[in-house]
């Protein structure tokens, strides 16, 4: 099916498909451009403060790591000077990851999937709904991604000549999410394993620990910590006991239910199980095993993640699919099916993927997307009512904190603030921290509650945040009066409190 031409512009099948890959990709981004998630406000709230020369601080002066990627945010920055919109920016540049990683994913299976094979994985990465939201969400998910198939890419088909640029793609992976320190690992092991000249390896290791101990150290000296506050402020639990396999037990779920909602993936990945003594021969497969059972080892102990589509998984789903078509290949191939089949299972794992695509849940994705749209249009209200030198206590931290930059913001659930991150409480084993004393203590002049409705009508912060809860419980709250609220959902309100 590849290969061949079909005009006399050298055009052949494949370069139709994946120009027809491409296109229905892009066409999913516009129709998802608009979905966005808080969190990524926390990103340009940091690059504003930076941009103006206030260093990496969420509030002027107080410098915490309070983003889980640190290589995403110097790429926001750099693209930030250009003064373009930092939404439409960061979504642009996380495309454009995607857009490299479909292309570097075909050319990976170019080399070792031949003719009709290496079309399936880019087809199934680019049609499968979270690598299709993540891609579109202005987070370094995309850019992850990318990082981590092309260390594959380097590391499969190793080239001693090649060892220092290796090196430092392998440290980027750690320099863009703190959790990419074990698949830097993971390569370092295999780059040992395939290496042919043993002794370069010391070089490359050499490379590696040099980019390695220079971040950390710049790290700890600029934040004063070796890991994101984020990190802290999420996870920060132990290894052993009751609270610790319940959130295990939650990881283990957030696995199952990504291949719930992905069955080809499910199936095609049990069938390799089975069979692995045949798989397993494969230097791609296990490097890429070895790739998903270090994120899996990973989600389990962070006990998954709150956001939709699966953010932690996102970036296996191209190894999956790696995997998917080398398993299909195998399968077509050991039961010497006739070559004219290669349609069929072309045109199966079209509708396949099409119903599986379309059967997922579109309503939570478009109820959040309007939940922050709505409170991306109250922010000019609220901004014209808090003045600029106040301190506000508030829940969310990031898009009404980027909209009011002068304002300082004491985040309650400690993404931005080092000492909830360190010190907070956790009501069982919900994902955010608190410190109600804590929070007092630094007398904020306004106080933002979220509340969301009960089955009965009734607003109430014991539906959103322990947080918020508490600060709304406690008698010190007595001080505060109403100013405003707003209605940004059908179940969810902003009410705005001044002492």
């Amino acid at each position: 099916m590849t290969g061949i031409k079909s005009g006399k512009y050298g055009i052949t099948y494949d370069k139709v498909f994946l120009l027809a890959v491409f296109s229905v990709f892009i066409l999913l981004q516009l129709f998802f451009f608009r979905w966005v998630v808080d969190d990524l406000y926390i990103y340009f709230r940091y690059v504003n403060n930076f941009l103006k020369g206030n260093g990496i601080s969420y509030n002027p002066g107080e410098y915490t790591e309070g983003f889980s990627s640190f290589l995403w945010f110097l790429v926001l920055s750099a693209v930030g000077m250009f003064k373009y919109n930092a939404e439409t920016t960061a979504k642009l540049a996380s495309i454009f990851f995607s857009l490299c990683s479909l292309y570097l994913l075909y050319g990976i299976s170019k080399k070792i999937l031949p003719g009709f094979w290496n079309l399936l994985p880019v087809m199934f990465s680019a049609v499968s709904l979270p690598f299709v939201l993540w891609s579109v969400s202005g987070f370094e998910i995309s850019m992850y991604s990318f990082l981590l198939l092309l260390c594959f890419n380097y590391i499969l088909f190793i080239d001693t000549g090649k060892i220092f640029l290796i090196s430092f793609l392998v440290f980027l992976v750690s320099a863009a999410r703190a959790e990419g320190f074990l698949i830097s690992l993971v390569f370092l092991f295999w780059a040992y394993h395939f290496l042919s000249e043993k002794k370069k390896y010391l070089y490359f290791l050499s490379f590696f620990i040099l980019f390695f101990a220079s971040f950390i150290i710049f790290r700890y000296f600029y934040f004063g910590e070796i890991l994101p506050n984020t990190y802290y402020a999420k996870l920060g639990y132990g290894l052993f006991g009751y609270d610790e396999i319940r959130i295990y037990r939650y990881g283990i779920l957030y696995i199952l239910s990504f291949f719930l909602h992905n069955l080809h993936f499910a199936v095609l990945m049990t069938y390799l199980f089975v069979k692995a003594k045949i798989f397993l021969k494969e230097r791609y497969i296990i490097l890429s095993l070895s790739l998903i059972a270090v994120q899996f080892a990973f989600v389990i102990y962070a006990g998954g993640d709150w956001m939709q589509q699966f953010r932690f998984l996102v970036c296996l789903i191209p190894f999956l699919s790696l995997l998917s078509a080398g398993i299909l290949k195998y399968i077509f191939e050991s039961r010497q099916y006739r070559s004219g089949k290669k349609v069929l299972v072309f045109i199966s794992a079209i509708i396949f993927l099409s119903a599986n695509f379309y059967l997922n849940d579109f309503e939570s994705i478009s109820r959040e997307k309007e939940l922050w749209i709505n409170v991306k249009n109250v922010c000019p209200d609220i901004k014209g009512i808090v003045p600029g030198s106040s301190l506000v206590a508030n829940g969310s931290a990031g898009i009404i904190p980027y909209f009011l930059e002068n304002v300082r913001f004491t985040d309650v659930i400690g993404l931005t603030d080092k000492y909830i991150a360190k010190n907070g409480s956790r009501d069982d084993i919900w994902f955010e921290k608190y410190s109600t004393d804590y929070v007092y203590n630094k007398n904020p002049e306004w106080i933002i509650l979220w509340k969301r409705r009960d089955s009965i009508g009734n607003y109430t912060t014991d539906l959103t945040s322990p947080a918020l809860k508490y600060i709304e419980k406690d008698n010190r709250f007595r001080e505060y009066v109403p100013v405003k609220s707003y209605d940004v959902s059908s179940s969810l309100k902003i009410e705005l409190f001044r002492k």
